[in-house]
């Protein structure tokens, strides 16, 4: 019944307007107008408040975007940082070899990981199955020998410098990130 009735009034407002058209140009501007008014003032309110809606939701989302950059930037400054530490410890580290297992030793390693979710059954599955435990790296090769070695330490000067340079490309990365969209003067990262 609503919907007959909204279809009358529209019916009835063009009804009126090809009346004023019939009249001439003045008097159909006129109901042009008029109709326009009409129309503006029945959806000024919700015009405005869909406004007052639009202009706070806006608000909030630049608040939470400054909120969400700035821990963004004070993120990637704290992985800078902790990146240019750790580029210097390696640089600073002598490779120590890496120390073969015995089949007792890889056991008892196997035993001591479970816990941590280090799965026998994929060992094998891939070149190198690598985890760490108690402050040392147990890498586990494909042709099955077992190696281990202190974490955070090089293996060889090769390895060392694969890792340097890694390490310095992160480095690079983040200080770009910075520069380009951190606003952070750099002079106060490390």
């Amino acid at each position: 019944m609503a919907r007959a009735t909204q279809l009358s009034l529209s019916q009835n407002a063009l009804d009126r307007l090809m009346a004023a058209f019939k009249q001439g140009p003045d008097a159909a501007q006129q109901a042009l107008d008029a109709w326009s008014q009409a129309a503006e003032d029945r959806f000024a309110d919700r015009f405005a408040a869909a406004k007052a809606d639009m202009a706070v939701a806006r608000a909030e989302m630049q608040r939470s975007f400054a909120a969400t950059n700035d821990q963004m930037q004070e993120n990637v400054a704290g992985w800078l940082k902790r990146a240019q530490e750790s580029y210097v410890k390696w640089q600073n580290t002598t490779p120590v070899p890496a120390v073969q297992l015995t089949a007792a030793e890889i056991a008892d390693v196997l035993k001591k990981a479970a816990p941590i979710g280090v799965d026998p059954s994929k060992i094998g599955d891939a070149d190198a199955y690598i985890f760490a435990l108690d402050g040392k790296q147990y890498t586990f090769k494909k042709d099955g020998t077992a190696w281990v070695n202190d974490a955070g330490v090089p293996t060889s000067e090769e390895q060392k410098q694969d890792v340097l340079a890694i390490m310095a490309n992160d480095i690079r990365s983040l200080t770009d990130y910075l520069r380009d969209y951190g606003g952070v003067d750099m002079s106060l990262v490390v």
